[in-house]
């Protein structure tokens, strides 16, 4: 398993709005005065984002092979991205699974693609060892290929960062 440790601040939809209006230079200095009050009194929510990125390498031809990794953190997952390199030619199904059921593309489907990276936004929580698989058929008559992705997984997330729709 392959982890990149990033932290981020969460901060409110009014103080984003003053940064940004700040940053244009639409913002006269009374509120940017205003801004640094508030943020210097706020206590900003630290997040730590952990990837994992699971390979499912040279797959031979004419298989189906799960590739399970494991949540390095407690939180959820808000994105995975998928690496096809070119080659497969439509030739190689994936799906990804989190704890045995199904997360994308949907229920029982599998996303196919030739030379193409895609982000995909999710919203799925998950516990510290969580089951992350990676799915992956391979329906070229002839080569084995390899797929990976990379899964964003995003420590202190609250119940309503994660109770809108779900993407499946």
């Amino acid at each position: 398993m392959v982890t990149d440790e990033r932290t981020s601040l969460q901060v409110d939809q009014e103080t984003r709005e003053l940064l940004r209006q700040a940053s244009a230079g639409t913002n006269d200095s009374e509120r940017i005065q205003n801004l640094v009050r508030q943020a210097s009194a706020q206590s900003f929510e630290s997040r730590k984002t952990k990837q994992v990125v699971v390979k499912a390498e040279d797959v031979e031809s004419g298989t189906r092979v799960r590739f399970r990794e494991r949540a390095p953190i407690a939180g959820g997952i808000n994105s995975l991205v998928f690496f096809f390199p070119s080659g497969p030619d439509f030739n190689v199904d994936v799906a990804v699974d989190v704890d045995d059921d199904r997360l994308v593309p949907g229920s029982g489907d599998f996303l196919a693609l030739d030379d193409a990276t895609v982000v995909v936004p999710v919203q799925e929580r998950v516990d510290v060892s969580t089951p992350i698989d990676l799915i992956v058929r391979n329906k070229d008559p002839s080569e084995a290929h390899t797929i990976e992705i990379l899964v964003n997984v995003v420590q202190n997330l609250s119940v309503q960062d994660l109770d809108r729709p779900q993407v499946r």
